[in-house]
C-alpha cells in the first residue's frame, strides 16, 4: 500500500514538472529554426557582433544617441539574457535527471527502506530545487517582465563644448554686402537673403515661406551660425519661422536689424534646449520663459507657438 502511495506521488510531480517545462519553453519564445551548427554556435557563445559593420564613426551622432555607431552595444545585455534562460533550462534540466535518477533508485529498491528514503530525499529536493527556479521566474515575469529582461545601460549623451567640432564658425560676410529691412536701423553688414537661405539650407535648416512672408535680408552671422550649431548638436528638425521681415517688435538687437530668429515647436527641439541651456526665469513683458546658451550668450524665449532667439 506504501508503496502504491509513493508510486503516485513520483507521478504528480512529473506531470507538475511536464507543466513547468511548458511554461519556460512557451516564456522563452519560440524555438529558433535550425540554422547550422556554426549558426547556433554563435548564438548560445554570446559571438560579439562587428562594431564596425556597414557604419562609419559620424561626428556628432553621439550627442542623441551615444551608441549610434555601434552595432555592438547591444551585446552585453542581450548574451546576460541568453545566459539567463540558459542557465534556467539548464537547472531544469538538471533537476528532471535527479527525478528520474530517484525513481529509478525507488523502482529498484525491492523494499529496502534506505534506498526508499535516499529516493524520496533525492525527489523532494529536486522537485523544491524547480519549484524555486522556475516559480521564481514566474513570479518576477508576472510582477513586471522588465525584472527579468536586461535592458541596455547606456550613459547620457555628452554635449560637446563649445569649441569642438560642431561648432560651427560664422559666414564670412564683408561689410555693406547686406542690407537691413524696411523701418530698421542696422549698420548695413547683414546677409544678403539668398546667401542666408545657402547657408541655412546647406546645414540641414528649413524656412517656413518665402520673401515676404519670411526674409532673412540683413541677417546677423552671428545668429546664423548659432542656429546651424543647434541643428549640429540636437539632430532634430530645426524650422525657421520668422526672420528680419516687417511686423517684429523694434529694438536695437531685434528681428529688424537681423539679430533675432523664430525657429518653430518640435517636441525634439524643446526638450534638447530645456535639457542643454540654463534656465534664466521668465523674460519681463510677457513672461516667456528663457533659456540661454552660456557657451555664446544666445536667449531663446518660449513663446506660445515659436522660439524667440536673439544673439547679439
Amino acid at each position: 500500500m506504501k508503496n502504491l502511495r509513493m508510486k503516485k506521488y513520483f507521478l504528480f510531480f512529473m506531470v507538475v514538472y511536464l507543466f513547468f517545462a511548458h511554461t519556460v519553453v512557451y516564456a522563452a519564445g519560440e524555438l529558433p529554426k535550425y540554422t547550422g551548427v556554426s549558426g547556433e554556435i554563435e548564438k548560445y557563445l554570446c559571438a560579439p557582433t562587428d562594431a564596425s559593420k556597414d557604419q562609419g564613426n559620424t561626428p556628432g551622432v553621439g550627442t542623441s544617441n551615444a551608441a549610434a555607431n555601434n552595432s555592438a552595444s547591444q551585446d552585453l545585455y542581450r548574451c546576460i539574457n541568453q545566459l539567463y534562460k540558459f542557465a534556467i533550462i539548464l537547472g531544469s534540466s538538471i533537476a528532471v535527471f535527479f527525478v528520474v535518477v530517484a525513481g529509478y533508485i525507488y523502482m529498484s529498491a525491492d523494499g529496502n527502506q534506505e534506498s526508499v528514503d535516499k529516493a524520496k530525499d533525492i525527489l523532494i529536493s529536486s522537485i523544491t530545487a524547480m519549484v524555486i527556479l522556475l516559480g521564481g521566474f514566474l513570479l518576477l515575469k508576472a510582477i513586471n517582465p522588465d525584472l527579468i529582461e536586461f535592458k541596455s545601460i547606456q550613459p547620457p549623451s555628452v554635449e560637446l563644448d563649445a569649441t569642438g567640432w560642431n561648432q560651427i564658425p560664422p559666414p564670412v560676410v564683408q561689410p555693406g554686402t547686406g542690407t537691413t529691412t524696411p523701418g530698421g536701423s542696422g549698420t548695413g553688414t547683414g546677409m544678403q537673403e539668398q546667401q542666408a537661405r545657402k547657408y541655412f539650407q546647406d546645414n540641414g535648416i528649413s524656412i517656413n515661406a518665402q520673401p515676404p512672408q519670411t526674409m532673412l535680408q540683413g541677417l546677423q552671422p552671428n545668429i546664423a551660425a548659432e542656429i546651424v550649431n543647434l541643428k549640429q548638436k540636437c539632430g532634430c528638425t530645426v524650422i525657421v519661422t520668422g526672420g528680419t521681415e516687417p511686423g517684429h517688435a523694434a529694438g536695437t538687437y531685434g528681428h529688424s536689424n537681423g539679430y533675432k530668429l523664430d525657429l518653430g515647436l518640435n517636441t525634439k527641439l524643446d526638450d534638447y534646449i530645456k535639457a542643454n541651456y540654463k534656465n534664466i526665469g521668465p523674460r519681463s513683458g510677457d513672461n516667456a520663459m528663457q533659456y540661454q546658451n552660456t557657451a555664446t550668450g544666445a536667449i531663446y524665449a518660449l513663446e506660445s507657438n515659436h522660439w524667440d532667439i536673439v544673439r547679439r
